[in-house]
């Protein structure tokens, strides 16, 4: 379950930041608009997409540890 919700979050982190680098109109920068419009949907995708990687990087870790305890057990 944990993987599955580091997992959407990875993946809308990059859906967003995706959006906010279209989002970006450099021709409207001079009126600092643009750069209003594309700042929140980059912050708040790259903070999701570190969320997630840190999710899944911990979920794959008890998984690995799981499976040498039941390798080792084996032996």
């Amino acid at each position: 379950m944990n993987k599955m919700i580091a997992f959407a979050l990875f993946a809308g982190g990059l859906l967003l930041v995706i959006v906010g680098v279209l989002a970006y109109d450099p021709s409207r920068s001079a009126e600092g608009s643009a750069l209003g419009i594309s700042i929140w949907p980059l912050g708040c995708g790259i903070a999701a997409a570190i969320l997630g990687l840190i999710g899944l990087s911990r979920s794959f870790k008890g998984y690995s540890r799981a499976f040498q305890k039941s390798t080792n057990s084996m032996i």
